[in-house]
């Protein structure tokens, strides 16, 4: 791994799968209240960073522990 990239701490596969499960909550979510397309993005979006923010932080703490 690149020692510059954001997030280098957090191995690729569980950024990946934090974005995937933000991904799925936002549409699942979409499903069920009937948002529109920007509304639909921007939580998404919002659910993806906070996944990642989650899990970059779990990784934070153990690494500091």
């Amino acid at each position: 791994m690149k020692p510059d990239r954001l997030f280098s701490h957090v191995p690729r596969r569980i950024l990946n799968a934090a974005v995937i499960a933000g991904g799925i909550a936002g549409i699942v979510l979409q499903a069920q209240f009937r948002w529109g397309i920007v509304t639909t993005f921007v939580i998404t979006l919002a659910l993806c960073g906070l996944c990642v923010g989650i899990v970059t932080l779990v990784y934070r703490l153990q690494r500091h522990g």
